[in-house]
């Protein structure tokens, strides 16, 4: 699980959240991320969206059901909470939802596509307590960002300007496709000359509409070796501009652990792999329905309307099943602290079992 990485990046308090690691690799679990749609609504149609989000979904939480989600998420005691969507700046509560957050002491973050947000409105997201902005950029031009995302480059431009002008946590997350590849050194240089805090990048996820756009867009484990090497040397090259991380790719853990120092292969061990195998990571869906992380496509049959999230958390059936390791397989790897046996979200959605071998490993059996 990387949000460790995240946290640790953004100069946030890392001994807290190493310690909740710590706990989870001991069995007592705890979990560091949760994220809340806010809403499925989005002015934006991308081709990867997990959530499949455009209209607003029925029976969306209340901004009073919202604030006692929060009051549930306060008892797990996570280190972040993301608030993303659809696109979260549609929820015109939204401002009420963070300083709530914020009055409850969780560090928040809002995940958003830019279209709405201007500088007045960061500085007071910011005012109300809002930790950091997500954004997502796939080129460092129009022409290859607009490719799955469509014609917002310069308001993403734009967004990021004035997160980093009013001194809050920025970060921006890059879909790695075949559209953009070649690009990832030019968004590099362009992410320097912005100054943002954080770059991470990810492969697509068959969930939501990502399940069409993988028929095209997937990568051999071949090529995903290459480009983790890729990625590897980039966050090299610009460790001191800015931090780079390859999100839920076990394939990229293993190769930075075997090419960094001692120091970091052990930070990397601790941390552990997948965040739904260690019980580091939750997603609540905007009509209260529970996923063990976003991209899952199973969705839980309870729902925080009806039970607590704490108990939720750990009673339920299935996430105890997806934290019980039992791969026999890949146990006996080396590097199974890292990785988990994959990314469980694209092995359940790939083929519909809980607990299945790594399907993007490249290393020999």
């Amino acid at each position: 699980m990387d949000d460790f990485f995240v946290c640790n990046e953004l100069k946030m308090n890392k001994l807290k959240i190493m310690q909740m690691y710590v706990k989870s690799k001991l069995g007592r679990l705890s979990p560091v991320h949760i994220s809340f749609q806010v809403t499925n609504a989005c002015n934006l149609n991308c081709a990867y969206c997990y959530a499949n989000s455009g209209k607003p979904k029925e029976n969306e939480l209340t901004t009073e059901e919202a604030f006692k989600l929060i009051d549930d998420i306060v008892e797990l005691k996570p280190y972040v909470l993301v608030l993303d969507g659809g696109e979260p700046l549609l929820r015109k509560d939204l401002p009420k939802l963070i300083e709530y957050a914020f009055k409850k002491g969780l560090n928040t973050c809002v995940a958003t596509n830019g279209l709405l947000l201007n500088k007045e409105k960061a500085q007071k997201f910011k005012e109300l307590g809002l930790g950091s902005f997500h954004f997502s950029l796939d080129g460092s031009n129009n022409k290859i960002h607009s490719i799955h995302r469509g014609d917002n480059f310069i308001n993403v431009m734009m967004a990021i300007n004035f997160s980093v002008e009013i001194g809050i946590k920025t970060v921006v997350q890059t879909m790695v496709t075949h559209k953009n590849i070649d690009d990832l050194e030019n968004i590099a240089r362009l992410l320097k000359f912005k100054k943002i805090d954080l770059w991470r990048l990810q492969f697509v996820i068959p969930s939501g509409r990502g399940t069409e756009l993988i028929k095209s867009e997937n990568f051999s484990t071949k090529e995903r070796l290459e480009i983790a090497k890729k990625v590897y040397d980039l966050s090299r090259k610009y460790e001191k501009d800015f931090k780079i991380h390859f999100h839920d790719s076990p394939i990229y853990r293993i190769y930075k652990h075997q090419h960094s120092n001692y120091k970091e292969r052990k930070m990397l061990e601790m941390m552990g792999g997948c965040g739904v195998v260690d019980g580091t990571i939750l997603n609540v869906d905007s009509d209260g329905f529970v996923r063990p992380c976003p991209y899952f496509q199973l969705k839980l049959k309870d729902n925080v309307k009806d039970k607590k999230l704490k108990d939720i958390y750990y009673n339920n059936e299935t996430l105890k099943t997806l934290r019980k390791k039992s791969i026999k397989r890949c146990k006996k790897c080396e590097y199974f602290k890292i990785c988990s046996g994959g990314c469980k979200s694209e092995i359940y959605n790939r083929t519909g079992k809980l607990l299945e071998e790594n399907i993007n490993c490249f290393l020999e059996a």
